[in-house]
């Protein structure tokens, strides 16, 4: 399930090239400090704070590594999208990546809470934008607590801000309309079959409702209509298949989110 430590990432957004160093000294079989990944990936750390907890933190919830800390030593391993985006993409240049990243991040299932929380409950919910007053308000009601805001909205216009998925204007935030990317046609599925397998379990089939209850149109910022569209190409692509026959209609889906992730760049030109 999802982690709750709401400020994991004290006061840094995330960054490809740190996250990228990371992946790269996985897989050691040991056991290492925060100080020694300092000194093999050049992040920085000091005692009490640093840039690299923050980036194992956000690669976990990224779905990217694993990290076995144990007595404060962390002992990390890739998983099969950290391995896919680090041979495809090292430098996580591409929106398919980012995509895929995103949607981990945000994820009800092993995500950041924060994050799930403004893209599948707030930001949805605030059409014409939010203001940090609205915002504070917000947060402290569904999360019990301050949270530190500047990461997340830096990171929409540095990591992820290829995917233009939130502006500022004039003091508010606002999730943008989002358009179907036939190039990140995997990065929608991978995102909607993650959340499905793991909100319905050995669950095949599901209905329109339960459907829309996984938010991954909200997730991408999209109209239902631009979603459905998604949904059609993925059925042309045999990822899912419609039952229009049932009112509401159902969806079966032919693939594990594992088996998508082989497919993720395969429609970049």
């Amino acid at each position: 399930m999802m982690s709750k430590r709401i400020n994991f990432h004290q006061t840094f957004p995330p960054t490809a090239e740190f996250i990228t160093r990371l992946m790269e000294v996985c897989d050691t079989g040991k056991a290492l400090t925060k100080e020694e990944l300092s000194e093999m990936t050049g992040i920085p750390t000091g005692k009490s704070s640093g840039k690299v907890e923050p980036h194992i933190c956000y690669a976990e919830y990224m779905g990217l590594i694993k990290d076995d800390c144990k007595g404060g030593k962390h002992e990390l391993t890739l998983t099969s999208l950290g391995k896919e985006i680090l041979r495809q993409d090292p430098g996580m240049q591409e929106k398919v990546s980012t995509a895929a990243c995103h949607s981990r991040l945000s994820s009800l299932y092993g995500g950041a809470y924060l994050w799930s929380a403004m893209f599948k409950d707030i930001l949805p919910r605030y059409t014409r934008g939010i203001g940090d007053a609205e915002l504070k308000e917000e947060t402290e009601k569904l999360i019990g607590q301050p949270a530190k805001m500047g990461p997340f909205f830096s990171s929409y216009s540095g990591m992820f801000g290829n995917l233009g998925l939130i502006s500022k204007k004039e003091s508010k935030y606002e999730l943008l309309q989002g358009t179907a990317d036939k190039e990140l046609i995997y990065s929608y599925a991978y995102a909607l079959i993650y959340e499905w397998e793991n909100k319905f379990p050995g669950q095949t089939e599901v209905t329109s409702m339960e459907l829309d209850s996984l938010r991954i149109a909200e997730t991408f910022g999209m109209s239902e209509k631009t979603y459905y569209s998604i949904l059609e190409m993925l059925a042309e692509r045999d990822i899912v298949h419609f039952n229009r026959q049932l009112m509401p209609y159902t969806l079966y889906r032919t693939h594990n989110a594992e088996d998508i992730i082989p497919l993720l760049y395969s429609e970049l030109c």
